[in-house]
């Protein structure tokens, strides 16, 4: 047995090892009020460690997240809760940076309605952003530097062609070509990877049973996902700093009802939109809790995960990022508690689903 007679760094090096303050048999030693804090805020979160093993959570990040330089911490808060036992699905977008390859190539960002217009040019471009993004987030996971977070982390992070795709078409009398629609997510190897204790990293990429590499968007993506996986949670890292009403007003707790409402009145930013309303369709769909959080707050993710009001200085889900202009918000359940069942949109054909996701985005 080995026994360590090492002061702890900051000690007295004349206190032998023992607290500054002792305590006589039968009374409890008193500690320094940092690791009284620490000690109670362990206590806390407990229950939600317990409540959360096991869980899956599929988790898109913008790729503002990534162009913003926040990958590393997000890393190691994802690295966290998988050591905690929650499974992970991570989905990442490539927007600003398929962008910043077409600028390379001095080609034409081309969008209609909020989607990307991908020509075989634009194509190659989202290739390679998309793989260039896949290596970086696969070398953060391999970290184990000593003094980080990371040290002796072990994750395994699981990627393949887990997504197929069909095209979206003709849409306005505008052909959008290579961009694509979920069509089916390959639930089985995800699980199995998931049960090994793996994280699964998704591209924003699907494929044809032709062998056609289709460009997806990220909300498609996770929302197919969480819904198909019958995931506990759907929670999107976003740059966008706000879901506000009509009237301006921060909405930090949408209904299935009110989120109807929001979309209804058309005054939502297309990205925006497009976040809640996949966030909403997921909850539609068998997706217990969704969420829709700033990536601009450092260990976002851990703060809605692991505390009550999240942001201390709310008495709701969560104090905004950034006072009167920045929340978080979550899209819940049906207040009745039935799931629905997690094939409702399988169900459909693909020409009907391809009509619903174009109403979806009129």
């Amino acid at each position: 047995m080995n026994l360590s007679t090492e002061p702890r760094p900051g000690a007295d090096p004349n206190s032998h090892g023992t607290d500054a303050t002792a305590a006589s048999p039968g009374e409890t030693a008193s500690v320094e009020p940092s690791q009284q804090d620490f000690v109670r805020w362990l206590r806390e979160v407990a229950p939600y460690i317990h409540a959360f093993r096991g869980k899956t959570f599929v988790i898109g990040i913008a790729g503002e997240l990534i162009a913003a330089g926040h990958m590393n911490h997000l890393v190691q808060d994802l690295s966290l809760l998988n050591a905690m036992g929650m499974r992970i699905v991570l989905v990442y977008g490539s927007r600003p940076q398929v962008s910043e390859q077409l600028k390379l190539r001095q080609l034409d960002d081309r969008f209609a309605a909020n989607l990307r217009v991908t020509d075989n040019a634009a194509l190659e471009c989202v290739k390679e952003a998309v793989g260039e993004l896949r290596l970086d987030l696969e070398a953060a996971f391999s970290q184990g530097l000593p003094n980080t977070p990371m040290q002796h982390a072990s994750v395994r992070v699981v990627s393949g062609n887990f997504v197929s795709a069909r095209p979206v078409g003709v849409v306005d009398g505008i052909d959008h070509l290579h961009t694509g629609i979920t069509r089916k997510v390959d639930v089985q190897p995800i699980r199995f990877a998931l049960d090994s204790g793996a994280i699964i990293l998704m591209a924003p990429l699907g494929f044809s049973a032709t062998g056609e590499a289709f460009n997806l968007t990220l909300e498609d993506v996770a929302c197919r996902t969480a819904i198909e996986l019958d995931a506990d949670k759907l929670i999107f890292l976003t740059e966008v700093d706000g879901i506000l009403d009509a009237q301006g007003v921060l909405q930090t707790e949408v209904s299935e009802t009110l989120a109807h409402e929001l979309l209804a009145a058309g005054h939502l930013a297309p990205d925006t939109a497009d976040y809640l309303r996949h966030a909403l369709k997921a909850c539609e769909n068998g997706v217990a809790r969704a969420h829709v959080i700033p990536f601009s707050v450092d260990g976002s993710v851990l703060l809605e995960l692991f505390t009550h009001n999240g942001r201390r200085g709310n008495a709701r889900i969560a104090a905004p990022c950034h006072p009167g202009r920045c929340g978080r918000y979550s899209v819940d359940h049906p207040p009745d508690g039935r799931r629905r069942h997690p094939g409702t949109t399988r169900s459909l054909t693909d020409r009907a689903r391809n009509r619903q996701f174009l109403a979806d985005r009129a």
